[in-house]
């Protein structure tokens, strides 16, 4: 699976196997109080019927492990991890390793620096499908907003 500046292609997915793709984010800012990311997207991943790959049950406010998020009776999954640790307010909520939210179609913090920085850090898209999950090309489109603090 390959991500790029502007796709995330899971391609084929196999059966019951956690697919995990991560895209990149770089911020450079002289801004005095540094900045924040947000993320949102249109919709849940979705294909041409309306049919969705399941969100997970993390939140952005409150993300869990994925054995937690992703149960194993679910037919589909789908979350990101950040891997910036802390947050706005100095929230470690995505501190550990093991945390997925769900998309948010409201802006949801990514990342934060309460200083000038040169940042990098990965989202980490994750996903998991069964065989009950029906075949298709499923889509959404995730929109990032850098604000500067001054």
């Amino acid at each position: 699976a390959t991500s790029t500046a502007t796709t995330i292609d899971f391609g084929s997915v196999p059966f019951n196997s956690d697919v995990e793709i991560a895209q990149r984010l770089a911020v450079d800012t002289n801004a005095t109080q540094g900045y924040q990311v947000y993320q949102y997207a249109d919709q849940q991943l979705t294909n041409v019927y309306g049919t969705e790959i399941e969100p997970i049950l993390g939140t952005n406010a409150a993300p869990l492990g994925w054995t937690s998020a992703c149960l194993g009776s679910a037919v589909s999954c789908f979350g990101y991890h950040t891997t910036d640790a802390t947050l706005g307010g100095g929230s470690g909520r995505f501190s550990a390793i093991d945390s997925y939210a769900a998309l948010s179609t409201d802006l949801a913090e990514v990342m934060h620096s309460s200083v000038p920085a040169v940042d990098e850090h990965d989202i980490i898209y994750r996903m998991r499908v069964s065989e009950q999950q029906p075949a298709g090309e499923y889509s959404t489109s995730l929109t990032y907003i850098t604000v500067p603090v001054f």
